[in-house]
């Protein structure tokens, strides 16, 4: 049996050896890697997990051995393949049939895009075309004291 920190480790040489591409939720090779533990382990994706040196199970073991493998052999972004994405810090359902959330304006919306706008209460707020909704779920989240269309 291994870590979580060696599988950790593990599953990102892995995908760095078997050059996957990455941009669906993560930068790297290391970030997906945790991603894919933490959700084997049924952790939290908030950086709150402090158990690396817990030792993965054989049930653990085998469903991240299917999931690297899947990851690896048929190139599906992680998300797809856990059903799960985060953006902006909320956690969105996804499946094939939906765009994974992501955005450069994820960094932007928590903090109502200071110092570039000035969102004055009342306000409105229009997501027009950007996939599955997760940006003015993301903005009403974090501007409650708005108004959006």
């Amino acid at each position: 049996m291994k870590t979580a920190n060696e599988w950790l480790e593990y599953c990102a040489e892995q995908m760095i050896r078997n050059d996957l591409f990455f941009g669906h939720g993560t930068e790297n090779a290391h970030d997906e890697a945790a991603w894919m533990v933490l959700h084997v382990l049924g952790a939290p994706m908030d950086g709150s997990f402090d158990q690396w040196d817990r030792l993965l199970d054989e049930n653990e073991s085998m469903a991240l051995e299917r999931l690297l493998g899947k990851r690896i052999n048929e190139r599906i972004p992680l998300a797809y393949l856990t059903g799960e994405a985060r953006f902006c810090g909320l956690d969105f359902i996804v499946t094939s049939d939906v765009l994974i959330p992501r955005s450069p304006l994820a960094e932007l919306i928590p903090e109502r895009f200071s110092p570039w706008l000035t969102v004055r209460p009342g306000g409105r707020i229009l997501d027009m075309c950007t996939g599955g909704a997760c940006i003015a779920i993301a903005m009403s989240v974090h501007t409650v004291s708005y108004t959006h269309l």
